[in-house]
């Protein structure tokens, strides 16, 4: 079994950004940290499990290899960690319970830097440029990585073979020059940090074309046409995943932990059916409380590109109540208890309460009265 996850980590106090990745790759674990700045530094670690267990008996709880690596992704989530950089090496601190004392233990794991000889880098660009001479195509795919300018490069096919030419002399020249190797290096920066501010515009450029990053890897979504159907449902600035059903537990009060007081959320659901739907609140869901008032919820079909608007001076539009999931009007968990268990979702005539068009037929976005919950997501909509 092989499992990755990707991360963020930033130094308020060094001013430094981190990304990070942890992998799970047969019976070890993996961390790779890049150092963002101008030559993104790179360190590592591969961690035997059998090192982990010496290092914090925590991980004795665990009965697989895949427990090991959630236990440790947990601990990311909860942010119970930090990334420190002492001399040349990295540092990935957690602070994990321990099992006996009950106390919180620092788990210290060192990362060593990748360098990389300038052997290494003339080879690299002595492989490019020969590649370079046989296989244009393959010339203007690389340069368009570095770049990431496809439409100035392809206006500029002319600039571009001068470029190519100029490379071939220099590498030449490289093989009997130290001196000359030296000032290649320092211009080749120089093309480096030029091409880095191309890539931000364009990121930038390509920014405005994307959907939003949460639900790139949603578990229900699965295509772009679904992705941007569910980001038009309201207009928003961005919308965060809260909870995920398959992910943080299928109790109410997983739902209600991670989702209460966040302000409006947008609800998505996959039924055992394979349909997809859900619902919008402007207001907080809360564990306290009974049917409240909000006129702006609304309902929505995935599977059939479809928005039910709830109709105005409505006083019981969603419910609040602890040990029940998200509920709306006609629609939502109508039982207590596990959201997995079965006639846990309901659909009932929604024309008594929302604005439906002449076509609509009742259950037409679960396809029954009861169906049974396959994956539950709530989003923060951040207006």
């Amino acid at each position: 079994m092989s499992l990755s996850s990707k991360y963020i980590y930033e130094d308020t106090n060094q001013k430094t950004k981190y990304n990070f990745e942890i992998s799970l790759k047969e019976n070890e674990i993996y961390l790779n940290v890049k150092e963002e700045d101008i030559f993104n530094k790179e360190y590592e670690a591969s961690l035997p499990l059998s090192t982990l267990l010496e290092k914090n008996n925590m991980f004795k709880i665990c009965n697989n290899n895949e427990d090991y690596y959630n236990l440790i992704i947990k601990l990311i989530n909860a942010k119970k960690y930090k990334i420190i950089k002492e001399a040349n090496d990295i540092f990935v601190v957690f602070y994990i319970k321990n099992i006996i004392t009950e106390k919180e233990d620092e788990m210290k794991l060192c990362l060593r830097r990748k360098d990389l000889e300038i052997n290494s880098i003339l080879e690299s660009y002595n492989n490019a440029i020969k590649d370079l001479k046989n296989e244009n195509l393959k010339l203007k795919n690389n340069i368009s990585i570095v770049n990431n300018d496809v439409s100035e490069l392809k206006n500029e096919n002319l600039k571009l073979k001068n470029n190519i030419s100029i490379l071939n002399n220099d590498v030449s020249e490289l093989k009997n020059e130290n001196i000359f190797l030296k000032n290649e290096i320092s211009e080749l920066k120089n093309i480096i940090l030029e091409l880095k501010n191309n890539k931000e515009q364009m990121n930038q450029k390509l920014k405005e074309l994307d959907i939003f990053y949460d639900l790139k890897y949603s578990s229900i979504l699965n295509d772009n046409n679904e992705r941007i159907f569910f980001q038009s449902l309201i207009k928003c600035n961005n919308m965060k995943l809260l909870y995920r059903l398959s992910r943080d537990g299928s109790e109410p009060t997983d739902f209600h932990r991670l989702c209460d007081n966040k302000g409006p959320t947008i609800t998505l659901f996959k039924s055992d059916n394979n349909r997809k739907f859900g619902g919008y609140l402007s207001k907080n869901w809360e564990s306290k409380g009974d049917w409240k008032a909000d006129n702006n919820v609304f309902l929505f079909s995935i599977d059939l590109n479809k928005k039910y608007k709830i109709k105005n001076n409505q006083t019981s539009s969603y419910f609040c109540y602890g040990e029940c999931g998200p509920k709306f009007s006609e629609f939502g968990f109508g039982n207590f208890g596990n959201l997995l268990a079965k006639n846990k979702c309901f659909e009932r005539k929604l024309s008594d309460y929302y604005e439906v068009d002449q076509e609509y037929k009742i259950y037409e976005i679960s396809g029954n009265i009861e169906i049974l919950c396959k994956d539950l997501e709530v989003y923060k909509v951040e207006l």
